[in-house]
């Protein structure tokens, strides 16, 4: 410890990591190279000591020659930011976590565990491979929130979404950016965890569910394989709900339809609010609608008035056409005649004396 900040100034740690499971062939060599970088990038201002606590890992710290050799902020981070960018090039991918800097001794503990807790946002940044601890400082704390989410969830659920899946979980990620490590794997374990129940649709999701999440998603390392991890979960549940069976489908058609045939005349009811309330996107209640009765929901709902007005016409002989038309659902007179001419060929008004020239002949 004691040729650390020889020089009565400040020092850094750089954690330097292979973002592979296991070292290949030739990481052993990226990275005795990667060191190489970073010694000869500082060698004018800082002496470089390097540790290898483990396999697949190097810890550096970086002491100032001088005191002050560090003073330019913006030389040191830009030749951390080159050595990142000539590791991007090579053929094993590595990451660098970078402490803020100090010159007290007795925070060289502390300053390790910025550098490696850095690397814990190296998985939500694209093409990044270098984080400063000083970057992370002001990172939002507060839990992310549910409505982040949930582009994701939608993408699964609506299956006409289905294809913006990996996009989704990309917009996801780079929100994801701008929270603190630990309050975006908590969100990312809390999408999981839905997408499981939204998968296991008539089993018991357990809570350590989500905790097996949390764990997995802090063990990643690079932001690949959180992302194919993510969107091979949504792809999972995806599958589990195209695999509903056929009754199942048929059963939220006949309650759709039943619904319509008894709300027909509430000139409220819309695809949009039925699809609210059946918790489906109106797209897919629309197809499972057109497929069980043989036309669109309007064409359905027109139907429906239509026959009821038909049989008020004949029936309820103090209404007029205005009270008939809002009766079955429509807002407008004009329209509820354009509709019953277009379906039977006449006006309401000709359809009634119709019908009671016809009475009048018969008695």
């Amino acid at each position: 410890m004691m040729s650390i900040a020889a020089s009565g100034g400040a020092y850094c740690v750089c954690v330097l990591t292979l973002l592979e499971s296991e070292p290949s062939e030739g990481s052993g060599q990226t990275f005795g190279e990667g060191i190489e970088q970073i010694e000869l990038a500082f060698s004018e201002l800082a002496a470089v000591q390097s540790f290898h606590p483990h396999q697949g890992t190097a810890v550096l710290i970086l002491s100032e020659l001088r005191s002050g050799s560090f003073d330019d902020y913006a030389l040191f981070r830009g030749k951390w930011e080159d050595i990142a960018a000539r590791l991007q090039h090579s053929d094993v991918s590595c990451a660098l976590g970078i402490s803020g800097l100090t010159d007290d001794l007795h925070l060289l503990r502390a300053k390790y565990n910025e550098a490696a807790d850095s690397l814990q946002y190296i998985k939500f940044h694209v093409h990044q491979n270098i984080i400063f601890a000083d970057d992370t400082i002001h990172l939002n704390s507060s839990p992310m929130p549910d409505s982040a989410l949930e582009p994701v969830l939608q993408a699964v659920r609506q299956t006409e979404l289905s294809g913006h899946i990996p996009q989704a979980v990309e917009r996801l990620l780079a929100v994801a950016c701008s929270y603190r490590a630990e309050s975006a794997t908590i969100a990312l374990a809390r999408l999981a965890f839905e997408l499981s129940r939204t998968a296991e649709l008539n089993a018991d999701v357990q809570q350590s569910g989500f905790l097996d999440n949390y764990q997995r998603i802090w063990q990643i390392q690079s932001y690949d394989k959180l992302l194919h991890w993510i969107v091979d979960s949504c792809n999972t549940a995806l599958e589990r709900i195209a695999s509903m069976s056929a009754v199942q489908t048929k059963s939220i058609a006949v309650e759709a339809i039943c619904y319509i045939r008894d709300h027909y005349d509430d000139s409220r009811l819309s695809l949009n609010a039925l699809a609210d309330k059946l918790s489906l996107s109106p797209a897919y209640l629309s197809r499972l609608i057109a497929d069980e009765v043989n036309c669109s929901f309007p064409d359905f709902v027109n139907l429906l008035r239509l026959e009821q007005a038909q049989m008020l016409l004949v029936t309820e002989l103090s209404l007029d056409i205005r009270e008939i038309a809002e009766k079955v659902g429509y807002n407008s007179s004009t329209y509820f005649t354009t509709q019953f001419k277009k379906r039977f060929g006449v006006t309401p008004s000709k359809w009634r004396m119709n019908h009671i020239l016809q009475k009048q002949e018969s008695s």
